[in-house]
């Protein structure tokens, strides 16, 4: 799974994949050796490095934000390829279109 994640208004390229019950992060092309458990609540805990993370997504009426630990920041998750996702992409595009053309006889 690809998606674009904004934090904080910068974004990045996440690739996630599962193998058993363990998960390969790359993050902007590069591998990112993490170990995640999900707690209670939502709350996940990241071992990133050697270091522990409490993480947890907090949503504001129409915001989002990833808290970790003490910190708040604004966070959106894209998947590049449902449309939803799509048809906010840009404002040139058109969203659905349909094609109208005749059936052959």
């Amino acid at each position: 799974m690809i998606y674009e994640v904004t934090l904080a208004e910068k974004v990045y390229r996440v690739e996630l994949t599962q193998a058993g019950d363990r998960w390969k992060c790359m993050l902007d092309g590069r591998e990112l050796p993490v170990d995640v458990t999900y707690g209670q609540n939502g709350v996940l805990s990241l071992l990133l490095d050697g270091k522990s993370y409490e993480v947890k997504q907090e949503i504001v009426g129409t915001e989002t934000n990833v808290v970790v630990g003490h910190e708040r920041f604004a966070a959106s998750v894209r998947d590049p390829r449902s449309f939803r996702s799509r048809s906010r992409a840009g404002a040139g595009e058109q969203g659905v279109m349909k094609i109208k053309a005749p059936m052959p006889v």
